[in-house]
């Protein structure tokens, strides 16, 4: 296949992941151009999975307080600090939450039904939809889309609903793993960005620049780290050296996730202007 980043077709192992810990046995192909990544064999995941998935009902009210504070930090990068607002996939509703709270006329969209009603039942402006279903009728200063790209078979189709959907000054807002970081390189087994039963792709900041510029916009990129908790007991304490390596790396710029302001191109190329016009 041809790497949806840069059009090339060259590519190379960057590391195997163990059924034993993954839960299936997978590989990872990187782009040997522009190092964007891809999920061997390919995951059977479909929309129906997160139309149904209980387990992440139970991870959002478990971590709630966790979510907000990713919301604020992710919030803290955006271009601007009020106006209409989308989060697509909003999950919990948490970021959308955090929105509102600081001033931004904030909805969100999201596939299972139980989390939209009861981000619904907080007074939270969610409805239930998929992506492909977005109404491109309707406009946004500030389109965000947090760590689900990686969980479509093309993303791609995503980004350009999402431009449509844009004011003219509007701009996307998204957050990504990234696998270039410290902690997947030093430790790739202990790293929880692969998710090979969902996640079809894996991107860089180098990468990921060459895919929104193949669909339309400038990208600026602002590296930072997922979360890595310390455990003060049980099984989970194992995980703590992971949690310095992480930390270490986001000191370093090598961060294992990154968040991408992205803006339209004014000037498009006429034939890519009348690809996005017409998807």
């Amino acid at each position: 296949m041809t790497c949806i980043c840069c059009g090339e077709s060259a590519w190379q192992v960057a590391t195997t992941l163990p059924r034993f810990i993954f839960g299936v046995s997978a590989r990872i192909e990187k782009c040997a151009i522009c190092g964007f990544g891809r999920t061997v064999p390919t995951p059977s995941t479909y929309f129906s999975h997160y139309e149904q998935a209980g387990d992440s009902i139970d991870n959002f009210q478990n971590r709630a307080e966790d979510y907000r504070l990713f919301a604020r930090e992710l919030l803290a990068d955006a271009p601007i600090k009020s106006g209409r607002l989308l989060d697509i996939g909003c999950g919990g509703g948490f970021l959308v939450e955090e929105a509102g709270k600081l001033g931004f006329d904030a909805h969100g969209v999201e596939a299972n039904l139980t989390l939209v009603n009861r981000c619904q039942a907080r007074g939270l402006s969610v409805s239930n939809a998929d992506v492909s279903e977005l109404n491109p009728i309707d406009k946004f200063d500030l389109i965000v889309i947090s760590a689900l790209l990686e969980h479509l078979e093309n993303p791609s189709k995503l980004i350009k609903s999402a431009h449509k959907m844009l004011t003219d000054e509007g701009s996307l807002l998204i957050s990504q793993a990234s696998f270039d970081g410290l902690l997947p390189r030093i430790a790739p087994w202990g790293w929880y960005g692969w998710q090979p039963k969902e996640h079809f792709w894996h991107f860089t900041p180098e990468s990921f620049r060459k895919f929104a510029g193949r669909n339309g916009f400038d990208c600026t990129i602002i590296r930072r780290s997922l979360h890595h908790f310390w455990y003060s007991s049980g099984k989970n304490i194992l995980r703590n050296p992971l949690t310095v390596v992480a930390r270490i790396g986001s000191r370093l710029n090598g961060g294992d996730s990154f968040n991408a302001v992205m803006r339209p191109r004014i000037n498009l190329p006429a034939d890519l202007g009348a690809h996005i016009a017409s998807s």
